[in-house]
């Protein structure tokens, strides 16, 4: 039975007898009519309602079995899809599975039709419900069913659609948006985008690109994160960190958004814990996390596959309070960088500031080529006096 906690929780109710048969069940708890100032504690069942059209994790709120009949029979009502979502839309039916199809709470009847349940706050009670179920450090759910969403994935993250073209020399260019800066990696020669580097992790449009930009990088003293060789949690054997998964990376503040093409995974960078939406792609994208630096704590999975976001509340998949965080660390990632460039400007390098941004051309990289970088610093005075500064050549 879950505890009384006293957190008031309503339920929505439907039908010309709702009323009625609310009444009937509070007079038959009571032995009873209850009086209109009575306020008193009744016993009720949550059953999970996989056959509800609307939503196939619905919880019903039902007279306890003691009281005879079915689920339809016994049913009163509906907990709101709001409070589902605010304790994970699975936690609920899970609960329910594992006591035996339902579970016992407290509820409070009010007058001679009020009633509500007595529950825990919602945070609170997605965490007893994870202690009891044994999920923190458990084992990992395995996806059975059919699913043409998984089938897509699985063949685009084994395929490329074009043949991997040449990358000639590099040019970065710092770039202000809605969550501070990054920078954008761009062929020097074809002006094709290759990806970005954003709070110093490398994302990349053709991740068989990776170890080309990484060296170039590395060369042109801009640092990145780096491969994690032994990550926390093993990668799978069909998927060791030399294998290439074709994964785009759409950077939030947030979250980090796993794409091939479509979203099939998201990382939470301030839980580090990576949601993948089918057990299916789990190595795939546990590949790539390594490839790109993240830092792997936990995986977590819907009950049902592509059912993250129905599921789970938004603020597990995504951190919403980073958004100011970033913005400070990405200015203090820029300033990084030019100091770099400075260093690389003392030692021969040509470049310049103008109304545009900073520009500078690196020494020959290879073949005769050359890096170029630029940036633009609309925003900030201070780090414009800074790019000025790196630019300044004997």
């Amino acid at each position: 039975m879950l505890p009384p906690a006293g957190e008031s929780w309503g339920f929505s109710t439907w039908g010309d007898d709702a009323g009625q048969k609310t009444e009937r069940f509070i007079r038959q708890s009571l032995g009873c009519h209850a009086r209109e100032d009575a306020c008193v504690s009744v016993e009720l069942a949550l059953i999970h309602r996989a056959d509800n059209e609307y939503n196939p994790y619905a919880i019903s709120v039902a007279m306890p079995a003691r009281f005879g009949g079915d689920a339809d029979s016994r049913h009163l009502g509906y907990l709101h899809d709001g409070k589902l979502r605010n304790v994970g839309m699975g936690r609920l039916p899970d609960l329910a599975e594992a006591a035996g199809g339902e579970v016992t709470c407290t509820g409070t009847a009010y007058g001679t039709g009020g009633l509500n349940l007595d529950l825990p706050k919602p945070a609170e009670l997605a965490r007893a419900i994870d202690e009891f179920l044994g999920r923190d450090g458990g084992p990992l759910r395995h996806h059975k069913q059919p699913s043409v969403e998984t089938n897509n994935a699985v063949s685009a993250l084994q395929s490329f659609a074009h043949p991997q073209e040449p990358v000639e020399r590099l040019e970065l260019t710092t770039w202000f948006g809605q969550v501070g800066r990054s920078l954008a990696v761009t062929d020097g020669v074809s002006r094709r985008l290759l990806g970005h580097v954003d709070r110093g992790y490398l994302f990349l449009e053709d991740e068989r690109d990776r170890a080309v930009i990484t060296r170039l990088l590395a060369e042109a003293n801009v640092p990145i994160a780096k491969q994690i060789a032994e990550p926390a949690i093993p990668l799978a054997d069909e998927w060791p960190i030399t294998e290439v998964p074709n994964i785009q990376i759409d950077p939030h503040a947030e979250v980090f958004r796993f794409l091939a093409p479509g979203l099939i995974a998201q990382y939470n960078p301030r839980t580090r814990k990576l949601w993948v939406e089918d057990s299916r792609l789990v190595g795939q994208a546990l590949c790539y996390a390594a490839r790109a630096g993240l830092e792997v704590s936990e995986v977590g999975l819907p009950r049902t596959p592509w059912k993250l976001d129905d599921e789970f509340k938004f603020d597990e998949l995504r951190d919403y309070g980073l958004r100011k965080q970033v913005q400070l660390d990405r200015e203090t990632a820029v300033k990084s960088i030019i100091r770099e460039f400075n260093n690389s400007v003392r030692h021969g390098v040509k470049g310049g500031f103008t109304q545009r941004g900073l520009q500078i051309r690196s020494l020959s990289n290879h073949a005769g080529n050359s890096n170029r970088v630029r940036g633009f610093f609309p925003p900030s005075r201070s780090v414009c006096r800074t790019a000025a500064a790196a630019v300044r050549c004997p």
